[in-house]
């Protein structure tokens, strides 16, 4: 039977003496007094025994535990006064050992004190090691690539390990979508807030705007000279290889139509993470489509991964030039999530170029 709300069944009748309380009314306190480990002959003592405003207190907390329309706010305040979930999912720079701490379910901010890599959660002989292979994981993401990312970055990178998370997240993630308070998107992130929600600027240009601040000098020391007008020298794993300059390139015989534009793939590329933090088209759900990849996305994906070994690599520059040829979506749209990929901008501008004078 579907759960009827004892404070409604109550309703007008918190300040009725038992003797006049009628047997509907009777039998709601019933099911409060009995939840609470009272016997039947308690019942009516027990309504007797307190004010009106202690009876529907009583009634109000048995709805909130017992209530499965109450369950998202029963949910949300569990996870927002154990976990801080409210201020973490609004961080949107999570250090590594904050993100594996909170994916195993331990909170930062508790004492420091505490050791992940030896309390097991929920009574898991695995939560050890399995933090210990995230933290080892995010740390080596991080180093690799300085990038902003916020806790569902993190766990989209955990996903594609093949790293079991606590499912905490998707929980409280799912009753805060329950509340009408979603949390975030592919896109923009929404946080709400005790006031209210609030709309913060993505993760994706966060991350864009450490990726773009990356000095030419810096780019060379490492190895992975930027594009010049002349000739482009890219940086592979063992060595750089010339390439004939964009004007040789760019020759197309008179009598011959020109073929598509496409932008030339960076070596290194992007995890599906790092793509997904950027404001994609909502018409197009691009999480499956890199999760399971059609064929007309595969010339986008520089390096295939292995699953729990490595990610797979993405060209953003290429995956926007799919998506414009697939689903026609227009190049203003596509704009606003090549804003996060400051080192594909120029591959993107070549292609737009391109559309527009063709």
């Amino acid at each position: 039977m579907p759960y009827e709300n004892v404070c409604k069944r109550l309703e007008g009748c918190w300040e009725k003496s038992w003797d006049d309380l009628p047997e509907e009314q009777r039998q709601a306190w019933g099911e409060v007094i009995g939840s609470l480990g009272g016997y039947v002959n308690d019942v009516g003592e027990s309504w007797k025994e307190k004010p009106p405003a202690l009876r529907q207190s009583v009634a109000a907390d048995h709805d909130y535990q017992h209530d499965p329309k109450l369950k998202a706010e029963r949910v949300v305040g569990w996870w927002d006064a154990t976990m801080n979930a409210r201020h973490w999912f609004a961080v949107q720079d999570i250090a590594p050992r904050e993100a594996a701490m909170l994916l195993c379910r331990f909170n930062p901010l508790e004492p420091k004190d505490q050791n992940p890599d030896r309390i097991l959660v929920d009574g898991d002989e695995k939560s050890p090691s399995r933090y210990r292979l995230l933290l080892d994981a995010f740390e080596r993401e991080a180093r690799a690539t300085q990038r902003h990312r916020t806790l569902l970055v993190w766990r989209d990178l955990a996903e594609e390990k093949g790293v079991t998370c606590h499912p905490w997240i998707e929980e409280y993630m799912a009753e805060r979508e329950a509340l009408g308070e979603p949390l975030l998107t592919d896109g923009n992130t929404v946080i709400a807030s005790c006031d209210g929600q609030k709309e913060l600027s993505s993760a994706a240009e966060l991350a864009a705007e450490t990726a773009s601040s990356t000095s030419r000098a810096e780019r060379n020391a490492l190895g992975e000279p930027l594009p010049t007008d002349g000739n482009t020298v890219v940086a592979s794993c063992d060595e750089q290889t010339e390439l004939t300059s964009a004007a040789e390139q760019s020759t197309i015989s008179e009598n011959e139509p020109a073929a598509p534009h496409r932008p030339t793939s960076h070596v290194e590329g992007c995890t599906k993470a790092e793509m997904l933090a950027a404001e994609w088209p909502s018409q197009v759900n691009l999480r499956n489509a890199l999760s399971d990849v059609p064929k007309w996305l595969e010339q986008a994906r520089i390096s295939k991964g292995k699953r729990g070994v490595d990610s797979s690599r993405w060209n953003p520059a290429l995956v926007a030039v799919c998506l414009r040829d697939k689903h026609k979506i227009p190049v203003a749209e596509l704009n606003k999530a090549m804003r996060s990929f400051g080192e594909f901008q120029t591959e993107w501008k070549e292609y737009c170029d391109y559309q527009s004078d063709s």
